[in-house]
């Protein structure tokens, strides 16, 4: 038995302990008086039985001086080592699940991962049949056991599982498989490890036999990424390539669909790269002539092949080459969404008009947003619109097909709340106005806003019983004077105040509640286009439900927002929901193989797994024994204790 914590014996000071105890104990003594004479004739007959108090004393103590060290020792953790078995013929088979294992050569439709597969059968076929061990780990998205210490009776059984492996659409995870080649190493210092992959290894790995299912012919040429941004109110596009394994010419193809909302299909101008063998090469399709470095091509557009809008672009480069997965992408997001607005009042201020148009520049990106004012006596549309803003007056019957924001109404109409009174003047206040106090703070409406910071002079009075299906935001001495909804088909936002009664238009946060109105209610499906596969991306809706649509045509329905989605497989993703007017749009985002999977002919550094020599021993601690021992000496002292007249 070895003391992984010596220190811990530092504990037995508890004898000493005990020791004094004893010592202080009280010592009484045995006096005689005359009163007691019938108690010393009764001694006379006690002494001839067997004087076992002393015994039972020196039993107790014993206990408590073995409680004592036990407990010492559990603070030094004891432990006991086992040799680990050597000499035993095991075999430790990592196989390299990464993207890059679907490689493969002119002369054969087999990939690497397929001659993977095939040397794994023989290696386990050959070590079974000489009474070996076979341990098989696949280093896919998350390295696992595929078989763990199998021995020659279950030979049928690890060929099923052997054949049930599937290669990733990602790096492998080389590193853990190791992590679980090492421990399988405890059990035997001897085991052989063998790394079945195309990736060379530059690290000398004693104790790692790297097996190459790479073919010399190999070679790859790959779209590395690509994207599309605005420039002056056109897009630039950019797409990196490169050829791995050779030097090699190969055209490159974009072809974007719906130009400029027209319907038609364009190629831009085919370029030609003079691939070398791992260097990157980019090419930019610009409408303005700038200088773009070194190993780019720049591509200069004419007037009628400058794009403001599309609905995909389509790069791909045709080459039989060894890895197809990389040879085309996808480009999403160029048609941005249009969002109508119509504001209405008949009272209009420039406090609206002024932020919807700092909206509108804000999120130029992203949305198209058009503006409508109506002012006056001008009747507002009540349909048509995905964002209705009323001031003042209020139709008798409220937009069924889009957002409400109700600023001051004179009435509630449909909406479902009830006004009190009208017009009701704060009388104590100082400065400018009585401050608000904050409703629901966590709210996304008022996030980044300081609800006590605004103050007004004026309110309309609701009946808060009327608010059942409302959120209440902001109160004015118990009054609610800002309240939302947000259902799958009544979408609406109520100000009780209005922006001429208060300080909210000339503070920093009356743009702020527009923007966290304009996201809460109009959410971003998608935050990006673009992402690699095995990514979990957040989706919205801005419907009642959203339908993910996967390149395999599997269908995922979300209903509660925002949502997870785990991204499983590479290619297009469609998203199609149902808008409040009952409109049907589509997005889409393409999920593609990271770009270091390309590189079939990349070396890397392995991580070598921990080697037990032949002498290397295993620990096993005694915790659990040493408290067992305590508990027993310690139901033992209590079984001496509560023996009475001996």
């Amino acid at each position: 038995m070895d003391l992984l914590v010596p220190i811990g014996l530092l504990g037995l000071i508890g004898l000493l302990i005990l020791l004094i105890i004893y010592i202080l104990k009280p010592n009484y003594q045995q006096k005689f008086v005359s009163s007691t004479y019938i108690w010393k004739l009764s001694l006379k007959y006690r002494k001839k039985k067997i004087p076992i108090n002393k015994l039972r004393n020196l039993l107790i103590l014993l206990c408590q001086v073995l409680i004592c060290i036990a407990a010492a020792l559990i603070l030094s953790k004891p432990a006991v080592v086992a040799e680990t078995s050597v000499g035993q013929n095991e075999k430790i088979i990592i196989v390299d699940a990464s993207a890059s294992m679907l490689a493969s050569c002119e002369s054969s439709d087999d990939t690497r991962f397929d001659r993977a597969l095939k040397k794994t059968r023989e290696i386990a076929d050959e070590t079974l049949k000489d009474n070996g061990t076979v341990t098989v780990i696949l280093a896919g998205e998350k390295a696992s056991y595929v078989v763990r210490r199998a021995g020659a009776g279950e030979l049928s059984e690890i060929d099923a599982y052997i054949n049930g492996m599937q290669c990733s659409l990602c790096e492998g995870d080389v590193d853990g498989a190791m992590l679980l080649a090492e421990e399988t190493l405890r059990y035997n210092a001897d085991s052989e490890i063998l790394l079945l992959t195309g990736t060379t290894y530059v690290n000398d790995a004693e104790n790692v036999t790297i097996v190459d299912v790479s073919d010399r012919y190999e070679w790859n040429v790959a779209v590395l990424s690509a994207s599309a941004r605005l420039e002056d109110n056109f897009y630039t596009f950019e797409i990196e390539v490169a050829c791995y394994g050779l030097d090699k010419a190969f055209e490159v193809f974009c072809e974007v669909s719906n130009v400029n909302g027209k319907g038609e299909k364009i190629t831009l101008p085919v370029q030609t790269v003079n691939g070398l063998d791992g260097i990157p090469t980019k090419i930019v399709y610009t409408s303005a002539a700038r200088n773009l470095g070194q190993d780019v091509i720049p591509v200069l557009l004419t007037e009628n092949e400058r794009i403001y809008s599309f609905d995909e672009a389509y790069i791909h480069i045709d080459e039989a080459d060894s890895l197809l997965l990389d040879n085309e992408f996808f480009i999403y997001g160029g048609l941005r969404p249009t969002v109508k607005i119509q504001y209405y009042s008949t009272a209009s201020n420039v406090f609206f008009g002024g932020v919807l148009r700092t909206l509108k520049e804000k999120t130029f990106g992203s949305w198209n947003i058009e503006i409508t004012e109506v002012k006056g006596k001008d009747t507002p549309a009540t349909e048509g619109f995905d964002f209705y803003i009323f001031e003042h007056t209020v139709p008798k019957v409220l937009p069924k097909d889009g957002i409400i924001f109700l600023v001051n109404p004179d009435s509630s109409a449909d909406a479902g709340f009830s006004i009190v009174r009208r017009n009701v003047q704060v009388t104590d206040y100082d400065g400018d106005g009585a401050s608000l106090a904050i409703g629901d703070g966590e709210h996304p409406l008022v996030r980044y806003m300081d609800v006590e910071g605004i103050k007004v002079t004026q309110y309309s009075q609701v009946d808060e019983a009327s608010l059942e299906r409302y959120d209440v935001l902001m109160y004015y001495e118990g009054n609610p004077v800002f309240f939302a909804r947000n259902e799958a088909d009544s979408k609406i936002a109520v100000m009780t105040f209005s922006l001429n009664m208060s300080t909210l238009a000339l503070s920093v946060y009356y743009p702020i509640l527009i923007y966290n109105m304009f996201n809460y209610y109009l959410p971003s499906t998608l935050t990006e286009d673009l992402c690699d596969v095995y990514d979990t991306i957040e989706v919205n809706a801005r419907g009642r439900d959203l339908i993910v649509t996967a390149p395999d045509g599997t269908e995922l329905l979300f209903g509660e927002f925002p949502a997870k989605l785990y991204v499983e497989s590479f290619g297009t993703y469609t998203l199609r929901q149902q808008l409040i007017s009952g409109e049907i749009v589509e997005e889409k985002f393409y999920a593609k193989v990271a770009a270091s999977q390309s590189d079939i002919t990349r070396e890397d550094v392995l991580s070598v797994p921990f080697a037990a020599n032949a002498a290397q021993e295993i620990i096993e601690d005694l915790l659990v024994w040493f408290a067992a021992a305590i508990v027993a000496l310690m139901f033992l002292e209590w079984a001496l204790h509560s023996i009475e007249g001996l």
